[in-house]
């Protein structure tokens, strides 16, 4: 059971927003998710992947709504009114009465899941932020205080843990200390407050700040967040429309940015010290929860700021209207939700209080928990299964979870899950799975070599030419015509029958939906001498080279868009009209070029210095857009090796051009942004994704791995990695503590291979020095024998 667990706890997601009765929203997707609260019980916040739960007799709780898992605490609210009653006994000032809103901020030193004893600290304010704050140690109030109690300004906008020690921030910026020791038996309560930091290390001025609209004031709203070790006082800047045209002054604000200072805690300065960037870190920000996430583990986007609309709005009905993703680099504001048609107006949306951030990043734990604390393993619920596997880009990783028990391979294969991360074909049976490094061996047909593949079909040759595509899950097979021969046939058998070809294949429809498959061949060798054969029903059904057709250069790549084939040569756009001339056998009566006009530009990002610049085009379809993306390569100048001049080149940047295919302008046009897609480029393979259906995958991003032709290296990924769009920073394709080292023995190099999650596999036993990763897959119709 081990293993199992260690697997399911890699990815976190992406957190949720808390709405109604339990009710939750995914905002990478925009879906709704609903989970049962226990009877009597209300939602009044939340802290990471614990619910704060009020009943009707005032009782409060945390509980894990995974594995159920419930920590008692006092009644927090009559601590608050307590508390005020005292300080304003006599002084003829009515602050509240039993209809006062609340709201709680939970802020604890260890994760409740890993801390058998937790100390929980609570912050309670109403609307005008008058707090209180109560320290819970094993479901006793320890000690509870207000400003008057200490020298602390009376309004207290956040508190927050960082390095094990308790802090708060006040409404001016100031940054206060509450120094937790043991008092009474042992029970640990608040010995005193120090201020710890006061100024800014520059004035906050209009510099600082985009201008609001004219007539919209100014309102400032701040947030205390530890990441990463740092403490951050992150300032939220809005506007609202002034005068006033209702009843709600908040009804219709609008964000406008974001400023981030770093509190000095280490020379004694106390200053705050403005923050330019995250690094690799996203923030989640919000007065009743705010976290600090590394983007990569949970596909956020880095050096951004999530945030929603839970300022005080209490009779605001939708908690996305003034929600966003504000990008430090640049400044501007995404939509945090891409709500599909229909939901906007979605009654779930409507509520009463604040929206509230969720992060089931311990979600598999916490079905685990829930499981072992069950009578049996097989007593999961299916839809905490589903949400274990949805959250696992590895596909050998949710293999091992069917394989834990019967019930939940059967209760696996009636779910519809996300496409697994794809994997590098090495072309010699062996696959390199992204997301974990892993190794993977499929056997092969006898007699049969791996040249390529497309989506999740291997391109196979014999020793007799013969060629066929096959699916390593499935078994099916689609025969093709000796590809190599039509090649040396349409080349006029001038070149040796010893010459290396690479093939490109493409596909209207997915070959798994299509039962009468139409395949178009792109066949090169090294110097790009082309051909291309149009496969349908097993026979090619016509060939062609550029003699054939008024072209002064050769095909460097091929793709189907919108059910039409078009080819890509020298930065020109063609395309390649098919027509039924006989007994339904396709042929290419006329290839035209309809794009031309190649932008002459100076490049995004210059050439390295003592480089030379070399580029490679790749043709993409991407949600409906064909694109040319053009992958920058620095080769050094001169070369160390003349044998091998290509040894030491390295990709530094890609640009994307999409082709204007309506407006009959025969032009390329620059592309900055890939929006939410992901792509994989490869001279063999090249596919557009939606990040948000593949977990791990990074939107705006191009997946890349070292194909070129001339490169003698054998190891793919010694020119590897991901070009992120926005900031144009090239990172590695694995982490450096997965990465294997590769000697792959196939001929030819590796291409992209997008597994489907339809298959079921069982591990081979192991040969002798081998290791788990490096196992070899076969495939089963069943996990376990009947």
């Amino acid at each position: 059971m081990a293993l199992q667990c260690s697997v399911a706890a890699r990815s976190p997601p992406l957190p949720w927003l808390t709405l109604l009765h339990g009710t939750f929203l995914s905002i990478s997707d925009g879906k709704i998710h609903r989970m049962p609260l226990p009877n009597d019980a209300s939602c009044h916040g939340s802290i990471d992947n614990w619910l704060f739960l009020r009943d009707s007799n005032g009782g409060c709780s945390l509980m894990n709504l995974f594995s159920k898992a419930t920590l008692h605490l006092p009644k927090l609210s009559s601590i608050w009114h307590d508390k005020m009653e005292r300080a304003y006994r006599g002084s003829g000032i009515l602050l509240c009465n039993e209809y006062t809103l609340l709201s709680y901020k939970f802020a604890v030193p260890l994760p409740l899941d890993s801390s058998p004893v937790p100390l929980v600290a609570v912050l309670i304010n109403d609307p005008l932020h008058v707090s209180a704050a109560c320290i819970c140690y094993q479901p006793i109030a320890t000690d509870s205080f207000i400003s008057h109690d200490f020298s602390l300004e009376n309004k207290t906008y956040d508190i927050a843990f960082c390095g094990g020690k308790l802090y708060a921030l006040s409404a001016s910026g100031k940054l206060y200390i509450l120094e937790i020791s043991e008092g009474h038996e042992g029970k640990p309560e608040v010995s005193c407050i120090n201020s710890m930091v006061d100024l800014a290390e520059e004035p906050v001025t209009e510099s600082h700040f985009q201008p609001c609209r004219e007539s919209h004031p100014r309102m400032l709203w701040r947030y205390l967040v530890e990441s990463g070790g740092r403490l951050l006082r992150v300032t939220r800047l809005f506007g609202y429309p002034f005068p006033l045209s209702h009843d709600d002054a908040l009804e219709d604000p609008r964000t406008v940015l974001f400023v981030v200072y770093e509190a000095d805690l280490s020379n004694g300065s106390r200053m705050w010290r403005r923050v330019e960037s995250l690094g690799s870190q996203a923030l989640f920000v919000g007065t009743h929860g705010s976290k600090s996430v590394p983007a990569v583990e949970c596909g956020a986007q880095e050096d951004c700021i999530y945030f929603i609309s839970d300022y005080n709005r209490p009779y605001s009905a939708n908690p996305l209207g003034d929600s966003g993703i504000y990008n430090m680099r640049n400044g501007m504001i995404t939509p945090l939700v891409r709500l599909v048609s229909g939901n906007r107006h979605s009654g779930v949306y409507y509520q009463w209080r604040h929206p509230r951030w969720f992060f089931p990043a311990d979600v598999s734990k916490s079905c685990m928990m829930a499981a072992t604390q069950s009578s049996s393993w097989a007593d999961l619920q299916m839809d905490i299964l589903g949400l274990v596997l949805r959250r696992l880009p590895s596909l050998a990783d949710r293999v091992r979870l069917r394989a834990v028990c019967r019930p939940w391979c059967s209760n696996a294969q009636l779910l519809t899950l996300p496409p697994p991360f794809p994997w590098l074909n090495l072309l010699d049976g062996t696959f390199l799975s992204i997301s974990d490094g892993e190794i993977h061996r499929m056997p092969l047909p006898d007699d049969a070599s791996c040249y390529g593949s497309i989506d999740n079909w291997l391109f196979l040759t014999d020793s007799d030419d013969g060629c066929s595509l096959m699916n390593p899950f499935s078994k099916a097979t689609l025969q093709l015509p000796k590809l190599a021969r039509i090649w040396h046939h349409e080349r006029g058998n001038a070149y040796n029958a010893c010459t290396r070809l690479f093939y490109k294949l493409a596909v209207p429809l997915p070959l798994d939906l299509s039962s009468d498959s139409l395949v178009a061949v792109l066949i090169n060798d090294p110097l790009r001498h082309s051909v291309v054969c149009i496969v349908h029903r097993s026979i090619a059904t016509d060939s062609f080279r550029f003699h054939d057709r008024p072209f002064k250069n050769n095909f460097y790549d091929i793709a189907f868009c919108g059910g039409k084939l078009y080819a890509l040569s020298c930065g020109k756009l063609f395309t390649v009209e098919m027509s039924e001339v006989h007994i339904e056998k396709p042929k290419v009566p006329h290839v035209e070029c309809i794009v031309e006009d190649f932008p002459i530009e100076s490049h995004s990002q210059p050439c390295p210095e003592n480089h030379i610049c070399v580029t490679w085009p790749y043709l993409v379809e991407s949600g409906g857009r064909l694109l040319n993306v053009i992958r920058l390569v620095g080769v050094p100048f001169p070369p160390e090796d003349d044998d091998d001049i290509f040894k030491d080149s390295l990709t530094f940047s890609f640009e994307v051009y999409e082709a204007d295919l309506n407006t009959g302008s025969r032009m390329w046009r620059r592309v900055e942004s890939l929006g939410d897609q992901a792509l994989f480029v490869g001279r063999h393979c090249s596919k557009s994704l939606s990040a948000a259906e593949y977990v791990g995958a990074q939107e705006d991003c191009i997946y890349f791995m070292c194909d070129d032709y001339f490169r003698s290296d054998e190891d793919p990924l010694c020119d590897a990695g991901i070009y992120n769009m926005r900031s144009g920073v090239i990172t590695p394709l694995l982490q450096e503590n997965t990465a294997p080292r590769l000697h792959p023995t196939g001929e030819g190099h590796p291409t992209w291979f997008f597994p489907a999650d339809g298959a079921i596999w069982q591990p081979s036993s192991l040969r002798p020095g081998q290791t788990s990763s490096q196992s070899s897959w076969v495939l089963s119709s069943h996990a376990f024998p009947p």
